[in-house]
């Protein structure tokens, strides 16, 4: 049976078959290409700490030293994370196909793909061509596959695949067809998060994620989204309006990642880290 095509009731049986098992965590570490920065501290949070999956952002400016760094490091499990925006004030990305639905008059894609303000320009306000979004979106399937051996999932950058109906269609045959699965409820359950593991200070994050460690349940699959980078010049020119702290906020993020307390806190509870590969190779066994 293919792994996309697995049933609700086939997910909810291997997930009984891991309810007397230890907790389980995928960690990821999103956003690979958007900076350089981002891209040594997603190959750290591998080597040198606790992500075990990575999610690549193929029309971004660093996608090709990602890729490079990613088949130097072929046993770092890998997704696509697929982008139709480019939030960032002072740093954009554009299609890698002719899309001017998806773009702005400097042909970038839009801030955001959720409805958004008049300060704030939107995907859904601008009544996107959903074929130009298809073929978009393949095309960026095509060249990280081409590119990137370990390939083996999808994920949605700012979780565009719910701000529209057709878009989630899109999604979700695009996975069908390449064979590359999305995680989902209910066989995975986000990561009991709290305002404090939102602080841009590591040492108020560490003592968060630790907690929040402690109370995972055993028998569930965790998913724990980051976004590490450096905080470096380049990072510190990242921000939007509303998110100007970006390169601390996400420096914490590596902090955690490769803290030792941390890989201390997972022992004393007894939990799994496993990538987004893993996860899905289970329900296969």
């Amino acid at each position: 049976m293919k792994k996309i095509s697995l049933s609700i009731i086939t997910v909810l049986l291997v997930t009984f078959a891991y309810s007397q098992q230890a907790a389980r965590l995928i960690v990821r570490a999103d956003d690979m290409g958007v900076t350089h920065a981002t891209n040594l501290a997603c190959i750290d949070a591998f080597t040198k700490g606790i992500a075990r999956s990575v999610e690549v952002m193929v029309p971004t400016p660093w996608y090709i030293e990602a890729v490079q760094f990613l088949q130097q490091h072929s046993n770092y499990d890998a997704g696509i994370h697929l982008v139709l925006n480019s939030e960032w004030s002072n740093l954009k990305w554009r299609p890698v196909t002719l899309a001017k639905s998806l773009t702005d008059s400097n042909g970038y894609f839009f801030p955001t793909p959720w409805k958004g303000s008049p300060e704030v320009p939107s995907l859904q306000d601008q009544k996107p061509d959903f074929e130009e979004a298809e073929k978009e979106l393949r095309a960026q399937i095509q060249l990280a596959k081409k590119n990137i051996p370990q390939l083996s999932h999808i994920s949605t950058h700012m979780g565009f695949d719910d701000s529209h109906p057709e878009l989630k269609k899109i999604v979700q045959r695009l996975s069908a067809e390449f064979q590359l699965p999305i995680t989902q409820k209910p066989a995975v359950e986000n990561f009991l998060n709290s305002e404090k593991m939102r602080s841009d200070r590591p040492a108020d994050r560490e003592k968060a994620f630790i907690e929040g460690l402690a109370k995972l349940e055993k028998g569930k699959t965790y998913l724990l989204v980051t976004h590490p980078c450096f905080n470096t010049p380049e990072m510190q020119t990242v921000f939007t309006p509303t998110y100007k702290n970006v390169s601390s906020d996400r420096a914490a993020d590596l902090f955690i990642l490769t803290s030792k307390k941390v890989r201390s806190a997972l022992r004393k509870n007894g939990i799994e880290i496993i990538s987004v590969k893993d996860f899905f190779g289970s329900f296969e066994k």
